[in-house]
């Protein structure tokens, strides 16, 4: 790490149980460290975001890393009091806004996961190191008339986004968040 240039910053991002307090190591061109030093987020939800998301940005290098579903306010507020912070530093937090990693973003080949709707929501997603390429949503576990129907919505949504973290389909919440919680488990495993 060049010494001149590395600074220690804080910034403030607002989670569902109040402020984020993120302390952060970087450089112009670097984030070496990301430490939440102050939250209140919910257990078993949010505080699954406070514990996965800064180690994931700071290998990344990068604030475009997949928030964690069912988790989107506390992932938001962890980026906005990171961009805080290396704006408080003088550092251009944009640059820190791309995919930009080094060998690709994504392990390619095809992964698949599972959750909990009201029945069992499978979802099978095939990367290249850059992008995800096909999305597949087995729903026929859902109730036919309402999380049955939205498979090929959400498989566009997902594809199109390039993200786990996609709007849910109104009057299908459970199939939904389902769907978006064994979408970002694919992009897990992708990750390494």
């Amino acid at each position: 790490m060049p010494a001149a240039e590395v600074q220690t910053l804080t910034g403030i991002g607002s989670g569902i149980g109040g402020k984020v307090v993120i302390q952060i190591t970087a450089d112009p061109e670097r984030i070496y460290d990301v430490q939440i030093t102050e939250q209140s987020e919910t257990i078993g939800i949010g505080s699954i975001a406070v514990d996965k998301r800064p180690a994931a940005i700071v290998e990344a290098n990068s604030l475009a890393v997949d928030g964690i579903a069912g988790a989107t306010i506390t992932s938001n507020a962890i980026k906005d009091g990171i961009r805080k912070a290396l704006a408080s530093g003088g550092f251009d937090f944009s640059s820190f806004e791309s995919n930009a990693t080094s060998g690709g973003k994504y392990i390619p080949g095809t992964y698949t996961a599972s959750a909990a709707g009201m029945g069992i929501v499978r979802v099978a997603m095939s990367f290249e190191e850059s992008r995800i390429t096909s999305v597949q949503i087995d729903v026929s576990e859902e109730t036919k008339s309402i999380g049955g129907t939205i498979g090929g919505q959400m498989e566009n949504a997902i594809l199109a986004a390039q993200t786990s973290e996609v709007d849910g389909v109104s009057g299908a919440t459970l199939t939904s968040v389902a769907i978006r919680q064994a979408a970002a488990n694919c992009i897990l495993q992708a990750t390494g």
